[in-house]
């Protein structure tokens, strides 16, 4: 089973360790034997349907297939911050979120945001991209909040170029004003001329 992609949106992904059978040991000791599996949850933000598949084989899988450059592969910063997320996991630390979390968008109230977060929407991003499914499990309005999220992202995107802008402009005026320092530094300076000894 496949999951449908948001556009630009990564799935939302989840590891677990959960207690599997082991058909081998269960064999030789003559009961049930379970181990330890870590495993990868792999679901569309906002739907009912998740994948479930072994972690370590789920992220050899997409690496393979982005490196193949199959038609049905994650984008390569997909994967990376996959990986990332998984070693974050291992190591107990929250990994870090794929945009800005619903949790700072003031339009919602603190239900809201946790009503999204339930449905595993996270992100202002996560929002804006949404799917039929998704808009429909969140009940009225939630077509209007994905347009909102999407004119937040708009003003996000001018105000964030507008600002790199600002920074470029800084930079340019600086190194005029180091060029023009530089210059008068080396530029002789005025003056008389030494006296001359006269020869006795």
């Amino acid at each position: 089973m496949s999951v449908a992609l948001a556009p630009q949106r990564p799935p939302y992904t989840e590891f677990k360790v959960i207690a599997k059978d082991d058909p081998k040991k269960s064999v030789e000791l003559g009961y049930r034997v379970t181990k330890d599996v870590e495993m990868a949850f792999i679901m569309q933000p906002g739907s009912k349907d998740q994948v479930e598949m072994i972690a370590s084989e789920w992220l050899a899988s997409i690496k393979r297939k982005s490196l193949e450059g199959r038609a049905d592969a994650y984008p390569p910063d997909w994967v990376d911050a996959f990986h990332k997320k998984y070693e974050a996991w291992k190591s107990g630390m929250e990994p870090p979120l794929n945009g800005t979390s619903v949790k700072q968008w003031a339009l919602l109230s603190p239900a809201q945001a946790e009503n999204f977060i339930s449905l595993r929407i996270l992100t202002i991003e996560d929002v804006a991209a949404m799917t039929e499914e998704a808009m429909a499990r969140l009940g009225m309005g939630g077509r209007n909040l994905r347009e909102q999220a999407r004119e937040w992202l708009k003003g996000k995107q001018i105000a964030d170029a507008a600002m790199t802008e600002n920074l470029e402009l800084k930079k340019r005026v600086q190194e005029l004003e180091d060029l023009m320092k530089q210059m008068l530094e080396a530029k002789p300076k005025k003056g008389r001329p030494p006296k001359l000894v006269e020869a006795a």
